[in-house]
């Protein structure tokens, strides 16, 4: 019983060491690391609403880090946290420039979503800085990656933020494909928020393309799809999108959805959105001649750009302020305006608004008189005009090439498909091969333990089987066992039985049933009927009963001990071993070795 329990032990501690060899292993934490760890999520819930408390606690963190050798554990979650605060105060460009060096530091990432987490913050803080080359090289990679990983979290909004890029760089049908595609994707997960960015993704393809009527209708789409979730800054965003969609040809209307826009703004939406409809708001009043309002919206704008080191957006305000100073009739202040947004534009590496300020103020020179300015100024327009040119056709050629270089991206995946589909098919092969191993070791257990019982009852019959012939061994003596009392049979049985009592005929292992009725003088037919008398069915059945019997007396006997079993077994008269083997496990049961070494044993409790 005990052997039984022990191979089930072994079978099934077998199969849990199998079935746990791929189980996560806990690891255990030290108190420096759970300090951090406490530190990290404190620093990462106050990113967004106290910036300078994160900074410090990224700060804390660190050092702990540093101190407990916890660098490589940490150091990405603490940049990227430091990177986030970073840009909720107004600076995108440190906070690229903080998550950059980390990236290019970096060797290897944690996994695959990390790194697309990592380079698409890269692209959005390049966005929010003004620089959208650099963007869409990010946003292009990131959603590059996610398809090539099949990462769908995330990939609708990435995929918005990527079409913004798309429209800002003026590749139209280019974002209009990638929003569609957003949209099934959205629609398909029924997410409301993902479809409402879709929408409105869409509204700035067509208010760029100026088609006003569509754009406001996807903008309404989005608007009502953004307040059954209620979701307010992207509201904001919404209606400020539908005014500037009104601006150039209801101005009343463009008015009344940027004061909804201003009015909607709790304080917890993007400064930059904020910025956008206040300048928005003050160049429709520039528009209506109510000066005074649309300077009071200008000087907000500087006052929050100011405050939270907003450049990019000073040009186009400045240009505000001259707009105003042109219709009072002020054209000394007009053109320190325009000239005051030229230098900063320039300094921002913004040629594009350079350009246009320049052009605004030409005619202001050519008013005045200032002849030389003005011809200094077209030179200078030109010049730039000509290097603003050199650059689009720099950027279209690389287009170019990065549209070949898609079409090979996209055979390189196709044929990485055909690579994971192989390897999957692999993969299930493997799987069915050990579930196959696995169930044919569970059968090979389970037929082990059956066969275990089923020879434990063998051997349990076996040794009661012994105890008997132990039984009968006491009731006789070894020398006067025969196989029959020769007194209880007369004439032809008794002469047989006498003769092979004591002469043992038996012996010889040529005897043969002439010689015996040579020796006696009988008739073949007497001898069938000796046969019958004893209950035997024919010659060879009463050899091998003699044969047996004389090799029990010797297994008995300690005398013979030194012997072999198929010593024994020779002289007793068996000419085969296979056959000796057969015969006595047939008479006796049990097999030639069992009963010898059982037989002199003590009888068992």
């Amino acid at each position: 019983m005990i052997k039984i329990i022990s191979a089930e032990l072994v079978l099934w501690g077998t199969l849990l060491l199998l079935f746990s060899c791929n189980s996560p292993k806990n690891s255990t934490e030290t108190p420096g690391h759970k300090q951090i760890v406490s530190l990290v999520n404190e620093a990462r819930s106050a990113a967004s609403a106290s910036p300078d408390r994160a900074l410090v606690l990224c700060d804390s963190a660190d050092a702990l880090s540093r101190t407990y050798a916890l660098v490589d554990t940490f150091d990405l979650a603490i940049c990227r946290i430091r990177a986030k605060a970073v840009s909720n105060t107004g600076m995108p460009d440190s906070a690229f420039n903080i998550l950059h060096r980390l990236y290019e530091q970096k060797k290897q990432w944690p996994d695959t979503g990390v790194l697309v987490r990592t380079l698409y913050d890269l692209g959005w803080y390049s966005y929010t800085g003004g620089n959208i080359t650099t963007a869409e090289k990010y946003l292009d990679r990131t959603l590059g990656l996610m398809e090539q990983a099949h990462i769908e979290r995330n990939r609708v909004s990435y995929m918005t933020v990527y079409a913004d890029i798309l429209i800002d760089r003026g590749k139209y049908t280019e974002a209009q494909d990638c929003l569609f595609k957003a949209l099934r994707l959205a629609e398909a997960v029924k997410d409301t928020y993902s479809i409402a960015l879709c929408y409105k993704g869409i509204g700035n393809v067509y208010s760029s393309c100026k088609n006003a009527t569509d754009a406001i209708n996807y903008y309404l789409s989005a608007c009502e799809y953004f307040k059954s979730i209620k979701e307010q800054p992207m509201i904001v965003a919404v209606l400020t999108d539908i005014g500037l969609s009104y601006r150039k040809s209801r101005l009343d209307s463009a008015l009344y959805f940027c004061n909804m826009a201003l009015a909607a703004d709790t304080g917890t939406g993007n400064i930059r959105t904020r910025v956008i409809t206040l300048y928005n708001i003050g160049s429709i009043h520039a528009k209506m001649m109510n000066l005074d309002e649309a300077r009071a919206c200008y000087d907000q704008v500087i006052d929050i750009c100011q405050k939270n080191n907003i450049l990019h957006g000073l040009p186009k305000v400045y240009s505000g302020y001259a707009t105003l100073e042109n219709a009072l009739g002020n054209t000394q202040k007009e053109a320190a305006y325009y000239t005051k947004a030229i230098d900063l534009s320039r300094q921002l590496g913004d040629n594009t608004t350079s350009i246009e300020l320049m052009k605004s103020l030409l005619p202001v020179y050519k008013k005045t008189g200032e002849w030389e300015k003005y011809t200094r100024l077209s030179a200078e327009a030109r010049v730039l005009e000509d290097s603003l040119m050199s650059t689009r056709n720099i950027i279209r050629l690389h287009d170019i090439a990065k549209s070949y270089d898609m079409e090979k991206k996209e055979m390189a995946n196709q044929y990485l498909g055909m690579m994971l589909e192989r390897e999957n098919q692999m993969n299930r092969l493997w799987k069915s091969l050990l579930l196959l191993f696995v169930i044919a070791f569970l059968l090979t257990g389970i037929l082990f333990t059956v066969n275990k019982r089923l020879k434990k009852g063998l051997e349990s019959s076996y040794y009661i089987l012994m105890e008997q012939y132990r039984e009968e061994r006491k009731q006789r003596e070894k020398a006067e066992i025969k196989l029959f009392e020769v007194a209880q049979h007369t004439g032809s049985t008794r002469n047989l039985l006498d003769y092979f009592n004591n002469e043992k005929p038996y012996l010889n292992p040529d005897l043969k049933a002439a010689d015996v009725m040579d020796t006696l003088s009988i008739t073949y037919k007497e001898l069938q009927d000796i046969l019958s008398a004893l209950n035997h069915p024919n010659f060879k059945s009463l050899l091998n009963h003699y044969r047996v019997q004389e090799t029990v007396l010797r297994f008995e006997d300690p005398s013979f001990d030194h012997y072999t079993i198929e010593a024994i077994a020779r002289d007793a008269g068996f000419g085969s071993k296979t056959r000796f083997y057969t015969i006595f496990e047939s008479v006796k049961g049990v097999k030639p070795a069992f009963y010898r070494s059982q037989i002199n044993l003590p009888a068992r409790s």
